[in-house]
């Protein structure tokens, strides 16, 4: 697995770490993947309340039981020019798409993903690897993805043009930010 591939799987940690944590103002959640989801619409799992579905597929949840439902995007990624302490740096957009039943509750976990995000300046990038990589152990930090702009919640965005066709009444809020990471 690259390092491209460490940095998205480092983002979902981050956001499922967030969440799952219940640390100040919002009650901490169950974080269900990608099969999870698959799981509950094929009726073969159950999630237990409260619960977040946390995905980084281009999925859209199908009812309200899904919900909330949050999609992870990553936009370009640029690899900065080689220097001095920076031999793999990238930059680019993350998009956190946050779908819920009621507008307070996708502000509410909208702006708190962004609290924490700005808190901790970014997230850590791990060796998401069963293997040494570049001379970093399995789960080791490597680097951490600094926030070099604005974080923004705002309402809708690209993704949810698709619902709005289709006059699903959710509630879209998307966190955004950019980021650099030196390795």
């Amino acid at each position: 697995m690259l390092v491209d591939r460490c940095l998205k799987l480092s983002a979902r940690q981050a956001i499922e770490d967030i969440l799952e944590s219940g640390r100040t103002e919002l009650a901490a959640y169950n974080v269900y993947g990608e099969a999870d989801f698959r799981g509950m619409l094929n009726e073969t799992f159950t999630p237990t309340r409260p619960y977040v579905f946390l995905v980084m597929s281009k999925m859209e949840p199908t009812d309200e039981a899904h919900l909330p439902f949050i999609v992870v995007e990553f936009g370009e990624i640029e690899y900065d020019p080689f220097e001095l302490g920076n031999r793999e740096g990238r930059t680019g957009p993350i998009w956190v798409h946050v779908i819920g039943e009621t507008d307070g509750e996708a502000t509410d976990i909208a702006s708190y993903i962004a609290k924490k995000i700005k808190d901790d300046n970014g997230f850590a990038v791990k060796n998401h690897n069963d293997v040494v990589y570049y001379g970093y152990a399995p789960d080791m930090k490597m680097c951490q993805a600094e926030v070099i702009d604005t974080i923004r919640v705002e309402p809708t965005g690209e993704m949810a043009a698709t619902l709005i066709k289709a006059a699903l009444s959710y509630h879209w809020y998307t966190v955004s930010w950019r980021y650099r990471t030196l390795l």
